[in-house]
């Protein structure tokens, strides 16, 4: 689940096997400490609605862990996700809209359209090797005797938190190497002591040319789902407009099966960092 910094916005809980009710309890962590006042929630058909707001909660760039406790047929029920807050989307809810057919609100509810699109985002960033939106990363890594690491993430911009053998470490005693290297100034990283690593990354903003594919890639998947297409297809019209696919084979280079978009894809990707 993704949400824009600086945005103040109501995130959905997965779906409960029967309407919650009171009490319902929030926390939000953020690297292990709780940000505090909890978020306001409200019950929304069989799902809990947490408002994340951006004094609170997405001023920065972060991973957000959600608890929410609610009760569920008398009994205590409890979900735990993660929310990303990014620096934008590729393309925005109210783009989604105005692509071919996904005006219709009831057929192709918000909820529905951003799950898409962060599932897509997701898996962009995963095959090419690099965010296109500014985003914030934790990794985890095993010290290598030698004061410089090699990062899993691709345009490193900022370190924001660095933990040795259990230990934090003050960040400004770490700097960027290149364009995946980071080097503690004054030390080095025990060697196999576990390390955890969070970063800002990413690009400032995804290439025009793979906004427009993305979207048009969403507008597509969601169009075969609700005609209940067939998954496996060499062709497809659907509502007037034909869609040509590939065989997907992630390895051959053919993640996602268009052919447009897969050759996109393989023109902006980029090396794996590797580990260190």
């Amino acid at each position: 689940m993704r949400v824009v910094k600086g945005a103040t916005v109501q995130v959905l809980t997965d779906p409960y096997d029967a309407t919650p009710s009171a009490p319902v309890a929030v926390a939000v962590t953020a690297a292990g400490t709780t940000l505090s006042p909890a978020p306001a929630t409200s019950v929304s058909g069989d799902r809990v609605a947490v408002t994340l707001t951006a004094a609170t909660h997405t001023a920065n760039l972060d991973r957000l862990t959600v608890t929410v406790t609610a009760t569920v047929a008398t009994v205590p029920s409890v979900q735990v996700f993660t929310v990303d807050v990014v620096g934008s989307h590729y393309v925005t809810r109210a783009g989604l809209r105005t692509e071919a057919n996904l005006a219709d609100e009831s057929r192709y509810p918000d909820p529905l359209l951003d799950d898409t699109r962060d599932a897509f985002e997701e898996y962009v960033e995963e095959y090419c090797g690099v965010a296109w939106v500014p985003s914030y990363g934790v990794e985890h890594h095993v010290g290598n005797g030698r004061s410089v690491l090699a990062l899993d993430h691709v345009e490193p911009t900022a370190i924001r938190r660095v933990v040795v053998d259990g230990v934090v470490e003050n960040p400004a005693r770490f700097q960027i190497v290149g364009r995946h290297l980071v080097e503690w100034l004054d030390s080095s990283f025990d060697l196999d002591a576990p390390v955890e690593i969070h970063v800002e990354h990413g690009e400032t903003r995804p290439p025009t040319r793979l906004r427009a594919l993305v979207a048009r890639e969403i507008r597509a998947d969601l169009l075969s789902r609700s005609a209940n297409a067939p998954t496996q297809l060499l062709s497809e019209t659907v509502e007037g407009v034909t869609v040509r696919y590939s065989t997907p084979d992630y390895l051959a280079n053919r993640p996602t099966g268009s052919l447009q978009l897969d050759a996109a894809l393989n023109a902006y990707r980029r090396p794996r960092a590797g580990l260190g």
